[in-house]
This record gives C-alpha cells, structure tokens and sequence, in this order.
C-alpha cells in the first residue's frame, strides 16, 4: 500500500485525509518531506485550478473540518502550502486570516512549523 502511494506522489490522492511525515536517506543530513495535497497549495488552486478566493476560503475550512472530525480518533496533518505573492495580496489574506481563525478556534490544534513537525515526528519515532 505505501508503495502505490510513493508512485503517485505526483497525482492527486484517492483519499484527500491521507498524509505521512517521509524521511528519505541523502548521502550526508536528513531530508524529510510533508505531505502537501495540491488543493492545500494555493498556487495551484488559484492558478491552476482556477478557483476564486472564496471557493478557496469555503474549501480549506471544511478540509479542515473534516481532518478535525477523523482527527477525534487519530493525529491528522493539515500543510498549508502557501506563498506570500499570492495569499498575500490585499484582497486574499483577510480570506487566510479567517480559514487561519476558524482553524485556531478548535480545541487541541497544534499550530506547528515543518520543523515543528519533523522535530515531533523524530522524537516519536526513537
């Protein structure tokens, strides 16, 4: 099953909630990578997918909804892929400020960094 999945790592997932931290072997350091779904990246649904910021807004708070519904049972991870030229015009970042608001709203969210994670994810894995 994980390798099907490595080999589509450049598709769109079957199952939108699946998410894993990979750590990979380069010849010196460590290299992590975090999932990221391409609906989470706003380059690609602004650009590519051609949805406009509302859609957006209404589409990543309920991602998030439903992560915090199966979450109840199990860890979820939410990446946010974003870049300051886009979600950070002004007639985009008062939408990030209330996907940002309705996703700290909930009880037991973690709001954690790539680092935060993979620093996390270290720890737990010995």
């Amino acid at each position: 099953m994980g390798r099907e999945r490595r080999k589509q790592k450049h598709a769109l997932p079957r199952f939108p909630f699946y998410c894993y931290t990979n750590p990979m072997t380069p010849k010196t350091g460590e290299l992590y990578s975090l999932g990221v779904n391409a609906y989470l990246d706003d380059n690609y649904i602004h650009l590519h997918g051609r949805r406009t910021i509302n859609e957006v807004n209404l589409l990543w708070r309920e991602w998030f909804d439903g992560l915090y519904a199966d979450g109840a049972t199990t860890g979820r991870l939410m990446v946010l892929h974003l870049h300051p030229w886009i979600m950070g015009q002004p007639w985009r970042i008062r939408h990030l400020d209330e996907v940002l608001g309705h996703i700290t709203a909930h009880a037991g969210v973690w709001k954690a960094t790539g680092s935060e994670i993979i620093d996390w994810f270290k720890a737990q894995s010995g």
